[in-house]
């Protein structure tokens, strides 16, 4: 009860909480502003910055109080210097010149400040104004194609009020000092300066008033630690969604009511929403792992006992649907890749089926990705973001060709120091640009797809996503004979499982593979034979029937025939398949069990040598079921 206490004080303190002009502030603002940018007239023509559009609008800041136009100055710069406005964007389109029409119009009294006024009103006031002098438009703008490849259309704000909003909510998160953890709104490039996140915010204003909103930020901070910004943007999304819940059953004022019964009851309102089969999962896991979290930090005062258990959540039904870009698909976008939007995503779509690399790597990608051996062989190396740790991979000639295409195009425009290999398409300036957007990439080449009307052989046109890229390439190495030990390697994943859920075995080659199953004799991990109906190779269902049920997954020493009803295996590396009634070879594999067995009899004399018992009593079964299965393997060969 002194913890709930507690937070509903300190909850207190933060809806109080209000941000005002400081002098110390606008003094680091006059401090900034200097030569062209401290002028009350700026004179587009006469920019210092470089590589500008030519321009002779002018923008003119001397009709309201010195406060005012110099925390608009100092807001419009920033904005330019930062490049999230493009410089032709401030004096080109006159929508800037008309937010600072209205805030002459608006005049407040000499020492006001602009967020003295709250944001409401000055919206209102700008709506009045654009409507007044006939300027005010709301159109519907073409953002992207939806999953039957249709454009979905979205009804877009007029941009003055767009720009003065962010003006506004720039200058009051400038004159906000207290630190970024203590805000109702983190900004992420501020405790991330190399966030690669599409999202740059983590808002939880629709916390305040509740008992979660102290809770979730220090659990938010927590995960922010050794999680990415979308990880912790996900976490924060789907506890804002136990907070709608519990706002519908007017429970949000305190953790008092929290208990097994609420937990069912959010549960059914989960399975009312009719939402996917992920989101209800992430629903309950990541509301799990909170309540745990907080538990176990004294964050909150809730019951000592488990609230969520493992058959509350939803059962998965096993999905067989591929998701990898058809042979056919690919040709296509191949045949029309020179008439995407911009080279630059036509280059990334190549890269990425090459690589297969998460579009959020593609996109830092640094500038000197590639790196020789001693033998003059390429490898490409990028931050694998999901596992924070650098990968590298081979590259082969037209990889090479293609990075090396970007790096010149890249030095003409921003210089030899720019440190990413693919800029934003939209800024050309040298300091501090941005990297490309994943979504105006994805864009482009949805575009590129619908103006061109690719279809798979089913006469469906096909909807992108960059995702699909990565699935496309595990999914043909797997087809190309590679080893799922390799495929695993080469897309940086930490588990067989996951290049499991990434590949997709073709029918062909499925049958191929069961083929050379049964060129020799099979033995289990006894060395008995262990050979399949030759009836499953008689009929598509047959083979279908294969597929669903069982594994069929190609190991470097052998098969897993682990039936699908089982689930999937939870043996830590191969060498447990030797003690595995599921695991089948044949003579094909006899340099590698060879192999083996030599390296288990030098770990067991050597821990004979030193006494280590654990590692007798694990190896002696491995080393003797080796025995077995190449005797019988070499005598079958004899």
């Amino acid at each position: 009860m002194e913890n709930q206490l507690k937070i509903s004080h300190d909850n207190q303190e933060k809806k109080d909480y209000k941000i005002s002009w400081s002098k110390e502030k606008f003094k680091e603002m006059e401090s900034t502003l200097n030569g062209y940018w401290a002028e009350d007239i700026w004179i587009g023509a006469e920019s210092p910055i470089k590589d500008k559009e030519k321009t002779s609008n002018i923008l003119r800041f001397n009709h309201v109080s010195y406060i005012i136009k110099t925390e608009l100055k100092f807001a419009i710069y920033t904005k330019i210097e930062k490049h999230e406005w493009a410089w032709i964007s401030v004096f080109g389109n006159g929508t800037i010149k008309d937010v600072l029409e209205i805030f002459q119009e608006n005049k407040l009294n000499e020492n006001a400040s602009i967020i003295d006024l709250p944001l409401n009103n000055w919206v209102e006031k700008c709506k009045a104004y654009i409507c007044r002098t006939n300027k005010y438009s709301q159109t519907m703008m073409s953002h992207s194609i939806d999953k039957y490849g249709a454009y979905r259309s979205y009804q877009k704000e007029d941009q003055r009020v767009y720009s003065l909003i962010l003006i506004y909510k720039f200058l009051e998160s400038f004159y906000d000092t207290r630190d970024e953890y203590e805000k109702d709104v983190w900004d992420m490039n501020k405790i991330k300066p190399n966030n690669n996140s599409r999202e740059r915010y983590l808002d939880f204003t629709e916390l305040k008033g509740s008992w979660l909103f102290h809770p979730t930020r220090q659990f938010i901070k927590y995960h922010l630690a050794t999680k990415s910004v979308g990880t912790c943007y996900s976490k924060l999304l789907y506890i804002r969604r136990f907070n709608e819940f519990l706002i519908a059953r007017h429970l949000q004022k305190t953790a008092q009511q929290l208990n097994r019964g609420l937990i069912i009851d959010y549960i059914n309102f989960i399975q009312s929403l009719k939402v996917s089969y992920n989101a209800q999962h992430h629903c309950l896991s990541y509301l799990k792992e909170f309540l745990e979290l907080c538990y176990r930090e004294n964050w909150l005062n809730i019951p000592n006992g488990q609230l969520i258990y493992v058959d509350d959540f939803p059962k998965k039904k096993r999905s067989f649907k591929p998701n990898y870009i058809p042979d056919e698909v690919v040709i296509q976008i191949y045949q029309h890749i020179d008439k995407v939007s911009s080279p630059v995503y036509g280059r990334m779509f190549l890269i990425q089926m090459q690589v297969g690399c998460r579009v959020s790597d593609l996109r830092y990608l640094k500038f000197e990705c590639l790196t020789q051996t001693s033998k003059s062989q390429y490898i490409l190396q990028y931050w694998n973001s999901k596992q924070s740790k650098q990968h590298s991979i081979p590259a082969n000639d037209d990889l090479v060709s293609l990075i090396r295409i970007q790096q010149e195009e890249v030095r003409n425009k921003l210089g030899e120091n720019y440190p990413y290999l693919f800029p934003s398409v939209r800024k050309t300036n040298q300091a501090k640009s941005k990297v490309v957007s994943s979504v105006a990439y994805s864009r482009a080449i949805k575009k590129l797809i619908y103006d061109n009307d690719i279809k798979d052989n089913n006469g469906k046109k096909w909807v992108f996503s960059s995702h699909q890229c990565r699935h496309s390439v595990a999914t043909s190495m797997i087809n190309d004979g590679v080893p799922a030990h390799i495929v695993q390697r080469y897309l940086g994943h930490d588990s067989p499982t996951m290049t499991q859920n990434y590949a997709h075995i073709h029918d062909q080659t499925l049958r191929k593979e069961i083929e050379k199953y049964h060129e020799s004799r099979v033995v289990n991990f006894q060395g008995e034979t262990a050979e399949l109906d030759e009836t499953t190779l008689s009929s598509s269902d047959d083979l279908e029937w294969f597929k669903k049920n069982v594994q069929g997954r190609a190991l470097e020493h052998g098969y897993c025939a682990r039936p699908k009803v089982l689930g999937d295996c939870d043996i830590p590396g191969f060498d447990g398949c030797y003690n595995c009634p599921h695991w089948r070879t044949n003579k094909n594999f006899l340099p590698v069990l060879e192999d083996t067995l030599k390296r288990t009899n030098n770990v067991l004399q050597k821990a004979e040598n030193c006494g280590w018992q654990l590692q007798i009593n694990k190896n002696t079964p491995i080393r003797d079921n080796l025995e077995k299965v190449i005797k019988s393997l070499v005598e079958d060969n004899d």
